[in-house]
C-alpha cells in the first residue's frame, strides 16, 4: 500500500495520527475513477514549496494571506483519496500546524473525464446543472453569492453549455469546448478549462476545511453524480 509505505518512509511519529485520521474517513464510490485534490489554507509559515510523504506537493498561493499555501495531491484512483487525506491531515497534526481555513480558502476537486463516452459526458453536465444549487448548499451557501472565484455556471452563462449538448462526437466536444470557454468564466464553480491539459472537470465549490471527512463526503457526492451519468439511459 503506497500510502502506508509513504508514512513509514517519513517517520514513525506520524503513524498514530494517520491511523486516527483514516479511521474517521469513509470509503468512496467509483473506486477506479481518477481524481485530484487541491486544498488551500493560511497560517502555514515556514512550510515553503516542497514535496512530502512521496505524495502531496506544497506551493505558495498569492491569492491567500498570512503565509497561505496550496496542497496538491497526486492524481489517484478515488479509492486512495481517504488514505491521502489522512496522510495530509496527520502530517499537519504531527508537526503541530495550526492551519487557518478562512473565507479565502477553498477545496478544488478534479474528476477525470478524458475517457468518458460523449453521451455520458453530456449526462454528467446535465446532472450537474440540475444539482448545482444543492451542491452549493452542501459546499457553503454563501460561496454561491459572494465568492468571485466560484461563480455558478448558471449565472456565468447557462447557455454556453448548449454547445456540449449538441455534440455527437469527441471532435464535436473539442470544438464546443473552445466556444464554451470563451463564454464561461475561468473561475466558474464548474471549471471546464482543465479538460485541455488534465482531461478533468474541476469543481471549485467546497470551502476550506479542517475536517477531511467533509472533503471525502464531497468527493463521494461528485463520484455518485458521475456514476449516475453512466447508468441513466440515453
Amino acid at each position: 500500500d503506497s500510502a502506508i509505505r509513504a508514512v513509514h518512509n517519513i517517520t514513525g511519529a506520524i503513524q498514530p495520527y494517520y491511523a486516527k485520521r483514516l479511521e474517521a474517513l469513509p470509503n468512496l464510490t467509483a473506486e477506479s475513477t481518477q481524481i485530484g485534490i487541491e486544498i488551500e489554507c493560511e497560517n502555514m509559515e515556514g512550510v515553503g514549496n516542497q514535496f512530502f510523504l512521496n505524495s502531496w506537493r506544497i506551493k505558495s498561493d498569492g491569492s491567500l494571506r498570512n503565509h497561505g499555501v496550496e496542497f496538491i495531491s497526486p492524481a489517484m484512483p478515488s479509492k486512495d483519496a481517504p488514505k491521502q487525506l489522512a496522510i495530509l491531515y496527520a502530517w499537519m497534526d504531527c508537526i503541530g500546524a495550526k492551519p487557518n481555513f478562512s473565507w479565502r480558502t477553498s477545496i478544488h476537486t478534479h474528476v477525470d473525464c478524458l475517457h468518458l463516452p460523449v453521451e455520458e459526458f453530456k449526462k454528467f453536465l446535465l446532472l450537474y446543472l440540475l444539482f448545482e444549487d444543492s451542491l452549493f448548499q452542501f459546499a457553503h451557501p454563501g460561496r454561491r453569492e459572494t465568492n468571485i472565484f466560484c461563480t455558478p455556471i448558471t449565472r456565468s452563462n447557462f447557455y454556453a453549455l448548449e454547445h456540449f449538448m449538441l455534440a455527437e462526437s469527441r471532435k464535436d466536444l473539442a470544438l464546443s469546448l473552445q466556444e464554451a470557454n470563451a463564454e464561461v468564466k475561468k473561475y466558474s464553480a464548474l471549471n471546464l478549462n482543465h479538460l485541455y491539459d488534465f482531461g478533468t472537470i474541476e469543481f471549485r465549490h467546497l470551502r476550506g476545511t479542517a475536517d477531511p471527512k467533509l472533503i471525502a463526503t464531497w468527493l463521494d457526492i461528485l463520484l455518485t453524480l458521475l456514476q449516475a451519468a453512466k447508468r441513466i439511459p440515453v
